[in-house]
């Protein structure tokens, strides 16, 4: 057999090259290939100081993996600190019901939980630390190796890290009073009212109910004014925050007459990261308002909300501020114009409730926003809200309602009747409606016109939201029920609020839709589960379980997902 030369080169080239990659495999760790045993996970990447050039290239500080120590990210269930040691690692799992007993705070739930291993973290005011170390050896005579985690856990926001500082005069808190220690809890809530001037003879001794007292900085020499009203009101920022910083979060502005629902507060807080900077808060319902003054601050009788390195940042620049704006006439777009200065603009939420409004706001109250009612504002300047009672009454018995939920506290929820086709709508804590037709929730979530505007205004739109206008139509106007008591059952996990008819309609029957007069009923009770709702980005459901004699009756639950509110 012959063979050819060319054949006899391609052969011994095909072999030469085989012994060539033979030999890179059999000897790759000693030119720098790395072996199994070296190969590190990429959720185990060493941390590493990076740096960047001028052409955007990355420089690792340091190529000593033995030595580096990872940073992890938890998860939101479970915080895992993982640290290497060589080519051993350890897994500590540090469960999030953490007892208080051993010093750490829980998670509110957040997913920016930073967690670093090996590193002695420098802990601040609002957060706790869990530091986990396991020493070990190498499993030879070369020594041992140390390493630990440490684990960040920013506890939930509490009444305790919130501070307000309510803005007031003299003259009016003889008769104010009453609107702000409805909602104080003496020895829990922190903060001060700054008065004008010192408080009369009549005001002492100071009630224990009332929140302490201080007189406002006089800044007339400092702004070279008579009238410093706008100017104190803003100083108040840093009055208060000066007055109680230790351990706070947020810091809280509002009037004499405004009435916040501390709990729903609490929880909204809960849900934005108080050491970043934040301005929560709303505009005015009425137009004007917001167009005189500005629709990008937030009203103070509202209340406005400051997160701690906001409130400090605007404390540190008030002088400035100050000066730079004295020719303001409003207090809140004082305040604003300062934020604003700072970079930070308004975080708006709807539950926020200045009240720029007149007259009877029964209708507004019936269809509140589907949002946890955090404040109101000018029952000084409104009807009583509830028939029989005097502001003052109506104001202790509005949160009667709140002491026994207040997740729930005008939360509007519908439900129908159809053997009837009643609509009742109901909003939580205050009010009934029963209308004799059915009515769409989109109809029912505009509140009736009961109220009028703040000021004279040259034309519509008046308001900042659709309103209905009330109507002589008895298949449009309601049949009205407001709150009476409110009572809980421990035996039945239930909370009862019953509602009573105010007034006889004064209207036939709707014929168009069956005939059929609700003017019999005189009383309604609603049955709620006595836990408390934590979100409320969709309304509950609820059922009509009952109508005999002169009561209805009413159950609350959970929508299903497939339910419509029709």
């Amino acid at each position: 057999m012959e063979i050819s030369g060319s054949f006899i080169c391609r052969a011994l080239l095909f072999t030469g090259v085989l012994f060539y990659f033979t030999f890179l495999l059999l000897t790759s760790n000693r030119y720098g290939c790395p072996s199994q045993d070296a190969v590190v996970s990429p959720l185990l990447r060493p941390a590493t100081s990076v740096s960047g050039n001028d052409n955007g290239d990355e420089a690792i500080a340091n190529d000593n993996i033995d030595r580096q120590k990872p940073t992890l990210v938890a998860t939101n269930e479970k915080d895992v600190a993982v640290a290497s040691d060589g080519d051993k690692s350890v897994v500590s799992e540090i469960d999030k019901n953490i007892t208080a007993a051993d010093g750490v705070g829980v998670s509110s739930g957040r997913n920016d939980v930073d967690v670093g291993v090996g590193v002695d973290l420098s802990v601040d005011r609002d957060k706790k630390s869990v530091v986990d170390s396991e020493k070990k050896g190498d499993g030879g005579g070369g020594g041992g190796g140390g390493s630990s985690a440490a684990v960040e856990v920013r506890s939930p926001t509490q009444l305790k890290h919130v501070v307000f500082g309510i803005v007031g005069s003299e003259k009016a808190w003889h008769q104010r009073k009453v609107y702000i220690e409805s909602w104080w809890r003496p020895n829990a809530t922190r903060g001060y009212l700054f008065l004008d001037t010192k408080p009369s003879e009549a005001l002492m001794p100071w009630s224990p109910a009332s929140p302490p007292y201080k007189v406002s900085a006089d800044l007339k020499k400092f702004l070279n004014k008579p009238d410093v009203t706008p100017q104190r009101i803003a100083n108040g920022i840093r009055e208060v925050f000066n007055a109680e910083h230790e351990d706070i979060r947020w810091l809280v502005m509002g009037d004499d007459d405004s009435i916040i629902f501390l709990d729903n507060m609490i929880e909204l807080l809960n849900k934005y990261d108080h050491t970043k900077y934040y301005y929560l808060g709303a505009r005015s319902e009425f137009v004007l308002s917001n167009f005189l003054f500005s629709f990008a601050q937030g009203f103070g009788g509202a209340s406005f909300v400051l997160s701690y390195p906001l409130a400090k940042a605007l404390a540190k620049d008030m002088d400035r501020c100050l000066l730079k704006y004295g020719y303001l006439i409003a207090a809140d777009q004082t305040a604003m114009s300062c934020i604003a200065d700072l970079g930070i603009s308004l975080t708006e939420h709807p539950g926020f409730h200045q009240i720029d409004l007149r007259g009877d706001l029964s209708g507004f109250l019936s269809s509140h926003p589907n949002a946890p009612l955090i404040s109101l504002h000018h029952f000084d300047m409104l009807d009583p809200i509830f028939p029989n009672m005097d502001r003052y009454e109506s104001t202790r018995h509005l949160m009667k309602a709140a002491e026994a939920d207040q997740p729930r506290m005008l939360q509007q929820t519908v439900c129908y009747y159809h053997k009837y086709n009643w609509t009742f709508s109901i909003s939580w804590g205050y009010s009934v409606h029963i209308y004799e037709r059915i009515m769409p929730r989109s109809i029912l979530q505009y509140p009736i016109e009961t109220f009028r505007q703040w000021l004279p205004a040259p034309g519509p739109p008046f308001y900042m939201f659709n309103t209905r206008l009330p109507s002589q139509d008895p298949c449009e106007a309601p049949h009205v029920f407001y709150f009476q008591a409110v009572e809980k059952s421990p035996q039945s996990n239930v909370t009862n609020t019953n509602y009573a008819r105010s007034a006889p309609r004064g209207m036939p029957a709707c014929a168009f839709f069956g005939n059929h007069s609700a003017d019999f009923v005189t009383k309604i009770r609603v049955y709620s589960p006595a836990n408390k709702r934590k979100e409320v980005e969709r309304s509950e459901c609820c059922d009509v379980i009952g109508l005999s004699g002169n009561r209805a009756k009413i159950k609350y639950r959970e929508c299903r997902n497939d339910d419509v509110l029709i």
